[in-house]
């Protein structure tokens, strides 16, 4: 495994993070897409100091916070299988943009390419309900901006909130992850079933 802190120079795909656009190019159509949740689905984040992480980064804005997180295992097999299955990978988080651009740098440079698109909080569509504020993340906007195929375009996320504007087959639940190092969910259920798409 690289070190998260190393500069990696030949990343593909997208041309860099942060960059909504990455190479997608107005002319294209239908692409198969996969949409990945970040927080308990792809990795763990604590402000709260704790052993054995796999990343640490500090944030000035809006706050002065410290993260420390653990990576969920066997992301980055499941990473390198996505190009050869999708047209487009993008990342939706609800997380504050500088949040995920640093989360989306510890990962993905471990795996040599960046995602085409990343999303954050501020391109979720926001509710309140009597649980607070509510992120979602509808589909249709993939679709309809990054000419995503309906019919081939997935959402892995671990919340139940996503579901209520992404039914399957479009939305799948994931198992929570909150950084077991025994954790075997992707190998046993996301990695079999990104090779039956392959097929």
């Amino acid at each position: 495994m690289s070190d998260n802190k190393e500069v990696v120079n030949n990343l593909t795909l997208g041309q860099g993070f942060g960059n909504n656009q990455g190479m997608i190019s107005m002319e294209q159509k239908k692409l198969s897409t996969i949409v990945l949740d970040l927080d308990n689905t792809l990795i763990s984040s604590s402000e709260k100091i704790i052993d054995d992480t796999d990343y640490t980064f500090f944030i000035h804005e809006p706050n002065y916070d410290n993260y420390f997180g653990r990576v969920r295992p066997y992301v980055y097999d499941f990473l390198a299988l996505l190009p050869t299955t999708f047209d487009q990978i993008i990342v939706w988080s609800a997380g504050r943009a500088n949040y995920v651009d640093h989360i989306c740098y510890c990962i993905f440079a471990n795996v040599g390419y960046v995602p085409h698109v990343i999303l954050s909080r501020k391109d979720c569509v926001e509710s309140t309900g009597d649980k607070g504020k509510k992120y979602h993340k509808p589909l249709q906007k993939i679709f309809t901006e990054y000419y995503a195929d309906p019919q081939r375009t997935y959402l892995l996320d671990d919340s139940k909130v996503s579901m209520e504007h992404n039914p399957p087959p479009n939305c799948i639940m994931v198992k929570p992850y909150f950084g077991d190092r025994t954790d075997t969910y992707l190998r046993d259920v996301s990695i079999p079933w990104l090779q039956t798409l392959s097929h």
